[in-house]
């Protein structure tokens, strides 16, 4: 479904505080969308407005914007079963006759809006929990489509290439979008729902019964019901409170939209059990976010208000699926339960009216262009945009299409000794990705003065660049950085190269990085292990005499490596 109009606005609402209904049947009556709009309180300044409602859709699940600036949602009639009943296989519904849960890419080959063309990419996904599936497609600085996997359901799911994956419950993966690859991010959660990004390249996931936020580091483990770590130790979390609820779907960052300033870089996520949309701001200490938690966003006094996704849009304002629900309960309720409802949900476009507006003309600009047509020097231009949304469309486009045309103008953004940080990071990405990044800017981006550039530069590294004379002074360089978030960014692509000669650099990072820094000090862990899962170097490092801080640091990383000799040197360790 394509929603591309705004229905009706509502007038400012004052903030004002109410205890929260966590009851999962709620007890009023269902109201109209222009009703249910004067329920909702967001803090002075921000007006809620109607965006879409039934019948235009049912019940929104996720909500994606594409490069024409169109919104595009996923909606069902059928929850809480995964189909009509006449086409169930089993008295549960849990399986399905023809079944198609499988990820396709719907085309319009002939420009008249509509999709001629389909082609099956990914299969086969499970289907055995409706509340668990596949969700929150978002692309990656890299050109991957990253996306979390639900609660209780079992897929192995196959690539083009001969990768296949098999997830079970909690879990995130990335793919290609032509269907060519699959492999996957993180370990476990119970069941994630929402994937955000921030302009670091760092992504958060909400997810439900564990944290409502985690920032995800590659290959860690999360706490899962009944599923252990891989001997690291789950993955570190950054949030000490839970809002008031298991029941968590849908994150958002801002990452340049049209509200104030010091809105930037601040997350929003739907809670669907108290009605509202909390709020946190991030606090860094190195490689590390730390939620802090502040006075929810919106307030519904209708009950019956469920924020399953949020999108900040190309114009700067955010976005709120409403699948709107006497019932949010999936086992808590029976799934019989009369009261669910299969025909009421809302879309609500939040936009700040007050005195503090930023300037928002580039952002009513680029929700008015088709990128998928703009030209070279245009897409360049956008690599600099103030909404982060823009800027990676601009990035896709521009390695799908900007050939050859698109190195000079690129590179010329690299050269500039202080430049657009922004603009440098993206450029960074499409000059690799096109395979046309020469290693003097890749080693230029690495000291560059913006950390953000740096700490991009250090993540190429860990993309595949080690081709290069200096790919390892580069990231030893980068461990020694000023900045917390570089530092962790070159650990991370040093973990990705394993050799002898890297492992003493790894050492002496996680011995320096202080102990508030979790997640650096993870990913170093992680990287030190990877060195441990290679039999000739573990060989090498159990001959070299070493003090005992550091054998009990590879001791402590070799409980990850799972294999005969890391166990060999563990017990070695533990009895002498």
């Amino acid at each position: 479904m394509i929603i591309r109009h705004c229905l009706a606005a509502a007038s400012v609402l004052t903030f004002t505080l109410h205890a929260a209904d966590t009851r999962l049947v709620r007890e009023t009556e269902a109201l109209t969308p222009a009703e249910e709009q004067t329920k909702l309180h967001v803090p002075p300044g921000f007006e809620v407005q109607l965006f879409a409602s039934e019948p235009e859709i049912n019940k929104p699940i996720n909500m994606a914007f594409d490069a024409r600036g169109r919104l595009w949602v996923s909606s069902t009639v059928e929850y809480p079963y995964s189909a009509d009943k006449g086409r169930w296989s089993d008295p549960q519904g849990n399986r399905v006759k023809g079944s198609r849960d499988a990820i396709k890419i719907l085309e319009d080959t002939d420009g008249d809006g509509k999709a001629d063309k389909k082609e099956q990419v990914y299969q086969q996904y499970g289907q055995r929990d409706t509340h668990g599936m596949t969700n929150a497609f978002t692309w990656g600085f890299d050109g991957w489509l990253y996306a979390c996997h639900g609660f209780n359901n079992d897929s192995t799911i196959k690539a083009a290439d001969g990768t296949t994956i098999s997830l079970s419950s909690g879990n995130t993966y990335r793919m290609k979008a032509d269907g060519t690859r699959v492999e996957r991010h993180t370990n476990g959660q119970v069941n994630p729902f929402g994937i955000a990004q921030d302009e670091w390249g760092n992504l958060f996931t909400s997810d439900c019964h564990s944290k409502p936020i985690y920032q995800l580091l590659k290959g860690a483990y999360y706490p899962s019901f009944g599923k252990p770590h891989d001997g690291m130790g789950f993955g570190p979390d950054m949030i000490r409170h839970d809002h008031y609820s298991t029941g968590i779907a849908g994150i958002a960052i801002d990452t340049g939209s049209q509200f104030p300033a010091e809105y930037r870089g601040k997350a929003w996520i739907g809670n669907v059990v108290t009605s509202r949309i909390n709020h946190d701001r991030f606090e860094r200490t190195g490689g590390t976010f730390e939620a802090k938690e502040l006075p929810d966003f919106l307030v519904s006094k209708d009950p019956w208000f469920r924020p399953v996704d949020l999108k900040f849009g190309p114009d700067g304002a955010l976005y709120v699926a409403d699948f709107y629900n006497r019932i949010i309960g999936h086992y808590e309720v029976p799934l019989l339960h009369p009261g669910r409802d299969r025909e009421k949900g809302r879309i609500w476009r939040i936009v700040y009216k007050g005195d503090r507006a930023p300037d928002t003309t580039a952002h009513a600009k680029a929700a008015a262009i088709d990128w998928t047509k703009a030209p070279l020097e245009e897409l360049v231009a956008a690599l600099a945009h103030p909404n982060m949304a823009v800027r990676v469309w601009a990035t896709n486009h521009l390695v799908e299409r900007g050939g050859e045309a698109a190195v000079a103008p690129l590179s010329k953004i690299l050269s500039e000794p202080v430049g657009d940080a922004h603009a440098k990071s993206h450029a960074l990405w499409v000059l690799h990705r096109s395979g046309k990044l020469a290693m003097e800017q890749l080693a230029a981006a690495a000291q560059d003065p913006h950390a953000f550039v740096s700490s991009h530069a250090m993540k190429v590294l860990a993309d595949g660049a080690w081709g290069c004379d200096n790919w390892q002074s580069m990231a030893y360089g980068g461990l020694k950085d000023t900045d917390g978030m570089v530092r962790r960014s070159a650990a991370e692509a040093l973990g990705q190269a394993p050799t002898l000669g890297r492992l003493d650099p790894l050492l002496a990072a996680l011995k320096d990085c202080p102990e508030a820094d979790t997640h650096h000090s993870h990913v170093i862990r992680m990287a030190i292990r990877n060195h441990l899962m290679k039999p000739e170097i573990l060989e090498k490092v159990a001959s070299k005499p070493r003090d005992p801080a550091q054998t009990a640091a590879l001791a402590d990383c070799a409980l990850g490596a799972q294999t005969k000799e890391s166990a060999k040197f563990v017990r070695n360790y533990l009895t002498n």
